[in-house]
């Protein structure tokens, strides 16, 4: 009670699929939008400025590699052209040596401010370029009625709010030519305030639409995801109350939860089956364990109370019975530490033919005087490895099955066959054999092929499943050969050893 109210308290404690999914789309959700404003709204126009200028010095940095290589004015006009057609802006070329502004470019992008400047006034721009290491990038201020002053001119730094800037970049062209040339880039960046704005606008509409779609299919997501999994949970907690019947068929399922049910549905099955023959097991251990009881009751308190009765045919039943009694609570033991794995098998070597006969000569101890006959043809020693203790367990178990099982004839046949490499121990019974599609499944716990409960003449219904358990542990093969009408056949098999 305690052990279930703590599974109680934690499943309380612990939160829901659908509250899981749930939180997790509205908070992907919100970083989604969150993502969007900064990046669209907060750090747009930085952003935008940062890559127009970069854009400037690259086709800069390009134009000024094609005057050092001593490239004509032709193929410099050329490529300028073609730079500024790519990303709208003016391109001259200043020579002061000669006093000369070359245009590059014939088409005025933006009102590109470059083609207003007089040669004074690039001479200004070309003084700040020395200044700045040969290249520099400056605002540009323009007055209808001043014009351009060079004062009006401004190195740029990250935080200008720019509209028009111009880079120079001064560039020797090579071969003997030690002509200085100045190169002007001018570009026009769009104010982005209008945009920002409008870009707000649109953000908070689509925030607002986003987040009661979000929250919608939140709820549509987390019920089709949680659907199936509560059906199969409250299915599930009618296993705690023993209810193995219990079919798991959910319809639209997942990929996952299918496999699950059908896990379910397969376990559900198999505890069904177990606990059927659990109870078979019970009922026949009780019935074989309430005759010996009985018995030595009935002839003890014979004994006590009619005089005479006292005699060794009495006392040998009760001592019968006592054994038959011991038996049954030894093969229960023995099989209960095997499963738990409590039993650690002692391997050494053993010469099998010398166990086999001896565990024979025991046994018919037992049942001759009830007219059982164990036919065995002694063999040459053969060793394996294994536990002497578990191998005579096993061979009792399978002859006690034989005698179980047997015929009218009330005959059992035990034979040894020797290979080079195994050693193959094989019990047979006369009895009505075993129906085919039931092999597979007597060496199962539990399991009995009929459901007539028959008295065995030594232990309980588990021999089968200890033998095959021994055989596990002995890495050894077990299997049986029956037809019905024919009699079974029972073996077991050993890797041999040499000497």
């Amino acid at each position: 009670m305690k052990r279930k109210n703590e599974l109680q308290t934690q499943i309380k404690r612990a939160p829901s699929v659908r509250l899981y999914v749930f939180t997790a789309f509205i908070f992907f959700t919100v970083v989604t939008l969150l993502l969007l404003w900064l990046f669209q709204v907060v750090f747009l126009e930085r952003i935008y400025k940062s890559y127009c200028i970069t854009q400037i010095k690259n086709d800069g940095e390009t134009l000024a590699k094609i005057i050092y290589s001593g490239a004509d004015i032709d193929e410099i006009k050329e490529k300028a052209t073609e730079i500024a057609d790519a990303h709208s802006m003016c391109i001259s070329l200043l020579v002061p040596d000669q006093n000369s502004i070359t245009r590059l470019t014939d088409t005025i992008y933006n009102d590109c401010n470059l083609y207003y400047l007089s040669y004074n006034e690039c001479m200004v721009l070309y003084k700040y370029s020395l200044q700045g290491g040969k290249a520099q990038l400056m605002s540009v201020s323009y007055d209808e009625e001043k014009g351009y002053v060079g004062t009006e001119f401004s190195l740029v730094s990250s935080d200008d709010e720019i509209h028009s800037v111009i880079y120079t970049l001064v560039c020797s062209a090579s071969g003997g030519n030690d002509l200085t040339r100045v190169l002007f880039l001018n570009s026009v960046i769009t104010p982005v305030g209008a945009t920002t704005q409008t870009i707000t606008f649109l953000l908070a509409v689509i925030s607002v639409v986003l987040v009661l779609f979000a929250f919608l299919l939140t709820v549509f997501v987390s019920r089709k995801v949680t659907r199936p999994i509560i059906q199969i949970s409250s299915k599930a907690q009618l296993f705690a109350h023993g209810d193995y019947d219990v079919r798991f068929n959910v319809k639209r399922g997942y990929k996952e939860v299918n496999e699950l049910s059908a896990i379910l549905n397969y376990t559900g099955a198999e505890l069904s089956k177990v606990e059927k023959l659990r109870r078979e097991l019970i009922s026949n251990i009780s019935h074989d364990l309430r005759t010996p009881l009985t018995l030595i009751q009935g002839y003890s308190e014979m004994m006590r109370d009619i005089p005479g009765e006292c005699n060794p045919e009495n006392l040998g039943t009760v001592i019968d019975e006592t054994a038959r009694l011991t038996s049954i609570v030894n093969e229960m033991l023995d099989y209960s530490k095997i499963q738990s794995g409590n039993y650690a098998p002692d391997f050494q070597k053993t010469d099998i033919s010398q166990t086999v006969k001896s565990t024979v000569e025991t046994y018919r101890t037992l049942t001759e005087k009830n007219g059982y006959i164990i036919n065995y043809d002694e063999c040459e020693s053969v060793y394996i490895m294994g536990d002497s203790g578990m191998i005579v367990r096993a061979l009792l178990n399978l002859i006690n099955n034989a005698v179980t099982h047997t015929g009218s004839d009330n005959t059992i046949s035990v034979k040894q066959i020797i290979s080079d490499k195994s050693v193959r121990i094989e019990v047979s019974d006369s009895g009505h054999g075993i129906p085919q599609d039931q092999l597979g499944l007597i060496w199962e716990r539990y399991y009995k092929a009929d459901t007539e409960h028959k008295r065995a003449a030594v232990g309980t219904g588990l021999g089968l499943s200890i033998v095959k358990s021994i055989m596990i542990l002995h890495k050894g093969k077990f299997g049986v050969r029956s037809r019905e009408g024919h009699g079974s056949t029972f073996w077991i098999e050993f890797d041999r050893i040499t000497q």
